[in-house]
């Protein structure tokens, strides 16, 4: 046999291969495969660096797709496996069981959203916040240095309502769950196309969706319609009626513990009606004296809250803001040392947050505190993985080290800013150019 030959019968043998379910259950498993990196990867909140680990069973925890590996029984691992069987499937040529492949996809994917949106609200909160992070760090590159790009915020994201969460969540999902969604329904449609003869199967599936969502939202949403009963009753001034419904609608849903909209409207109804050993109560008086900028005063009703339950989420939430604005308005009128005063507080409350060593490191190195604004700012990095943040981060760095006389040091840290965004480094970073042209 010719060469010629030989190739003309592995030609043929392909094309036998790859039959229509084949290349079909393929597109399918090729779409899962991307799916868990794009929720490992990527968020739309987080400039194509940052996503979130969403595991199976207990807490829903950030991840970050260049700084901690993908989480074991996490979407990305189950949407993983799940291509790996899809694959298999099509190269057994098991047509039938691909409805359920792909009504796997669709559930688990669900699954996770639901999860996200109805009861794990820790992590929905903490990404808003996150959101609010990014808000001030871009107000206050622009008056630090003049920002090296744009960051993301999303003006619309919160918690306020079920809607609100549902959508808020689908952000902070990214596009992973799309790309499972689209796969699995692919999926199933093409197996209803070919088989034509499975109508019990999208009667059960559609069952088993409804089960789902019920048995994930059932309970929020009777505590959605408590809370906005208990709206209603606050806009008419019967401060009882809502009070009773405000309660009932935590205690359908715990997760609205996290949730600041209720518990401000709860505290203002529980101020109305003169209680005051509740921490509701002094979460709204704080978010009142937040919203004057009178920082001390909501500083010490967030601390009242604090001391009847030292964990409530909000009411620390709320404290650490009172010393994060503050210590903006400090800069802003160049008091630094004053700055820093506040900030410090800020990062010993909340460890994990990114904004406030960022600004510590922005602000030690303008009171020429080098060493320290090295540390400030290695801390950063060491929290964020997005990458217009890091470009900011390297570009302090290079600062300070070159003040230092550390010269070799100051060029990787500039370089490294460059690096951050291979594909628009030229046109956005003109500040670690700039620098890079004097040394």
């Amino acid at each position: 046999m010719t060469a010629a030959e030989r190739v003309a019968s592995a030609l043929t043998r392909v094309e036998r291969a790859l039959t229509a379910d084949r290349v079909a259950f393929s597109v399918a498993s090729i779409g899962l495969v991307a799916a868990a990196l794009l929720s490992w990867l990527v968020t739309p909140l987080q400039s194509g660096i940052r996503g979130y680990s969403f595991p199976l069973l207990g807490h829903v925890l950030l991840a970050d797709g260049r700084l901690r590996p993908l989480r074991l029984f996490s979407f990305g691992i189950a949407a993983l496996l799940l291509a790996i069987v899809v694959g298999l499937a099509a190269w057994r040529q098991w047509r039938r069981a691909g409805f359920w492949l792909g009504a796997a996809a669709v559930l688990l994917s669900l699954y996770f959203v639901g999860l996200v949106t109805l009861w794990r609200s820790e992590i929905l909160e903490a990404a808003v916040a996150q959101n609010l992070e990014r808000l001030n760090i871009k107000v206050f590159d622009r008056i630090a240095i003049g920002g090296v790009a744009s960051l993301m915020y999303v003006n619309d994201l919160g918690t306020g309502t079920l809607y609100d969460r549902i959508w808020s969540s689908l952000w902070l999902y990214g596009f992973g769950w799309q790309l499972a969604i689209s796969s699995g329904l692919f999926l199933q449609c093409w197996v209803l196309v070919r088989e034509r003869r499975l109508g019990w199967h999208v009667v059960a599936f559609g069952g088993v969706v409804l089960l789902l969502l019920v048995g994930l939202g059932g309970r929020a949403v009777v505590a959605e319609f408590y809370a906005l009963q208990g709206d209603a009753f606050d806009a008419r001034g019967d401060f009882t009626a809502a009070q009773e419904a405000y309660e009932r609608a935590l205690g359908w849903n715990r997760a609205l513990d996290y949730n600041p909209s209720l518990q401000h409207r709860l505290g203002e109804v529980y101020a109305q009606l003169g209680i005051l050993g509740e921490p509701q109560t002094y979460i709204y008086r704080g978010n009142l004296y937040l919203a004057r900028n009178e920082f001390l005063q909501a500083r010490q009703a967030y601390g009242q809250a604090l001391a009847i339950r030292k964990d409530q989420p909000v009411a620390l939430r709320g404290r650490v803001d009172t010393y994060v604005q503050a210590g903006l308005d400090h800069y802003r009128d160049e008091e630094f040392h004053k700055a820093i005063g506040e900030w410090e507080p800020a990062l010993e409350l909340d460890p994990a947050q990114v904004q406030v060593p960022f600004f510590l490191g922005r602000t030690n190195f303008a009171v020429r505190r080098d060493r320290t604004a090295i540390l400030a700012n290695e801390m950063a990095l060491e929290r964020t993985g997005d990458q217009l943040v890091r470009a900011d981060l390297f570009i302090v760095l290079g600062d300070a080290y070159y003040r230092l006389g550390e010269f070799v040091r100051a060029r990787e840290m500039y370089s490294s800013s460059l690096n951050q965004y291979q594909s628009v480094t030229y046109l956005l970073n003109w500040t670690a150019r700039k620098r890079l042209q004097g040394i």
